[in-house]
């Protein structure tokens, strides 16, 4: 769909694989109307402004409290915004991720904000990206880059498909089409310095296994059957006293039942391990 200026009193539902595209610049709710307001993107679908966004306060600063206005973004989809991202309340995160807990979205944008206690959002899958300044409106628990971020100052965060140029407009659709997409670099070569002594097999051992595979430990193979690492129902993204992991030592891996995939504890957090860069 393209606009110009966008007023959104309610609900925008922009669904799975579609896209907005405004000249202008979109309002996401009314200040002291107490009437709830988003724009809800689905999965890989994207928002593009060339202005800004301005989000109002309907609980007219707390008085009303209970009502919000909110930007939902699911896994893949993106927003960008070619000027500046304004929330009005301190009472609620400015973006919420509603996908699946591996997942990620982009929030890309000049900041500012309505507050000290003013956040972005409080989801990591969140990746906001500061392109310029940022003034009264934190990062909170999002996966953030700013201000005046470049590939080169966030590359691990940093989308492909996003130009380094704060003034080039219309990028999301092709961050989403390179979402899917990996790069990677060619393997090292050159003479493997040790082999794999020890092996375990269900199959007919020969004799030069498990001797010939290059640098390894241990070796296991299996036509028809599966590898099953720890399973546990779930371990907060920072370590919590319930945890089903009391006390996680740095390297650890398992799977989270409840998130649905594969973590690794890096010393400090949990974190669904992702295909990216081999970098």
């Amino acid at each position: 769909m393209q606009s110009v200026d966008i007023q959104v009193n309610g609900e925008l539902d922009i669904r799975d694989g579609a896209s907005v595209r405004s000249t202008g610049s979109i309002i996401i709710g009314t200040f002291g109307t107490q009437v709830n307001s988003k724009v809800k993107l689905g999965k890989k679908s994207y928002l593009s402004l060339t202005g800004s966004v301005s989000q109002g306060d309907p609980t007219f600063m707390g008085t009303f409290p209970g009502t919000t206005s909110v930007i939902e973004m699911d896994v893949g989809s993106v927003v960008e915004i070619c000027g500046t991202f304004t929330q009005q309340s301190t009472t609620y995160p400015s973006v919420n991720y509603i996908g699946p807990a591996n997942g990620k979205a982009y929030c890309i944008a000049n900041v500012s904000g309505g507050g000290p206690a003013s956040v972005i959002s409080n989801d990591s899958q969140i990746v906001a990206i500061a392109m310029g300044s940022v003034s009264s409106l934190g990062a909170g628990g999002s996966s953030f880059c700013g201000p005046d971020a470049t590939h080169t100052t966030c590359p691990s965060l940093w989308p492909q498909g996003l130009s380094d140029d704060k003034t080039s407009c219309g990028n999301a659709p092709v961050i989403i089409d390179d979402m899917d997409g990996f790069c990677t670099k060619p393997a090292t070569a050159g003479t493997p310095d040790s082999f794999a002594k020890f092996g375990i097999t269900i199959q007919q051992k020969s004799n030069t296994w498990p001797q010939n595979i290059p640098n390894g430990f241990i070796a296991m193979e299996a036509k028809d059957k599966g590898f099953v690492i720890t399973r546990v129902q779930h371990v907060s993204q920072t370590p919590q006293s319930g945890d089903a992991i009391i006390d996680p030592k740095e390297g650890m891996l398992l799977y989270d039942i409840q998130d649905k995939c594969v973590k690794l504890f890096n010393g400090t957090e949990w974190k669904c391990v992702q295909r990216s860069c081999n970098d």
